[in-house]
C-alpha cells in the first residue's frame, strides 16, 4: 500500500514525471490523505487500457483526486463541460464540434498560428530571453483565443487566468480562484457570442 504519492520533481526538468514513480510496480494500491483507497497505475500499457475501459469515468463527481483540496474533486462538473462527460453525452458534444475542425478551417488556423509565431520570434530577437514566458506560454493561449473568438482586448486577461490554472506548486485556493476567473470569463464570452454570433468555435 502506497501512503505517499511521489510528487517531487527535478528543478531543472519540472515537466518530467516524478522520479519516484519509476520505482513503483505498474499498479499499486494508494491510500489518499483522507483515508480513501484507490489505485495508482504507472505502466504505459496499463494506462492506455484504463483510459479505453468504459468502466472508468472522467466525471469529477465519481473521482477522488490524490491531492487534498484539488478543485472539482467529488463535485459535479458545471453543466455543459463536455471534457468531464462520459459517452454517450461526450460523443454528442464531439459530433457538434466536428464541423469546426475541417481541413479548410484548420488550414486557415495554421496561417494564424504561423503569423502569431513569427510575431513572437521577432519580439524575442536578441541576446537573451526567457523562452517559456515569452514564447512557449503565450502562443498556445493566443491560438485558443483565435479558436474561441476571444476579443483582442481581453486576450491578456484570458492568458493570465488560464496560465494560473497550470502553475506548478499552486495552492488549492489559488487554483480555485483561477478556475473561478476562467469560468467567469468564459461565461461572459459565451453570452457575448449568443448576442453577437460569429464564425468562430
Amino acid at each position: 500500500m502506497i501512503t505517499t504519492l511521489p510528487t517531487e520533481r527535478r528543478a531543472e526538468r519540472p515537466f518530467d514525471p516524478p522520479p519516484g514513480l519509476a520505482d513503483l510496480p505498474p499498479i499499486s494500491r494508494l491510500s489518499y490523505p483522507d483515508g480513501h483507497e484507490g489505485w495508482l497505475v504507472t505502466s504505459h500499457a496499463l494506462v492506455r487500457e484504463v483510459l479505453a475501459d468504459p468502466r472508468f469515468s472522467v466525471r469529477p463527481d465519481l473521482r477522488h483526486l490524490p491531492i487534498t483540496g484539488a478543485p472539482g474533486s467529488g463535485r459535479p462538473a458545471p453543466p455543459g463541460m463536455f471534457t468531464a462527460m462520459d459517452p454517450p453525452d461526450h460523443t454528442r458534444y464531439r459530433r457538434l464540434l466536428t464541423g469546426e475542425f475541417t481541413v479548410r478551417r484548420m488550414r486557415r488556423l495554421s496561417e494564424h498560428i504561423a503569423a502569431i509565431t513569427e510575431e513572437h520570434l521577432d519580439a524575442i530577437a536578441g541576446p537573451e530571453v526567457e523562452l517559456v514566458e515569452a514564447f512557449a506560454q503565450p502562443i498556445p493561449a493566443q491560438v485558443i483565443c483565435e479558436l474561441l473568438g476571444v476579443p483582442y482586448a481581453a486576450r491578456g486577461r484570458f492568458q493570465r487566468d488560464a496560465l494560473a490554472l497550470f502553475k506548478l506548486g499552486a495552492k488549492p485556493e489559488e487554483l480555485a480562484a483561477a478556475y473561478g476567473a476562467v469560468h467567469g470569463f468564459m461565461s461572459e464570452l459565451v453570452q457575448d457570442k449568443r448576442d453577437n454570433p460569429g464564425d468562430d468555435l
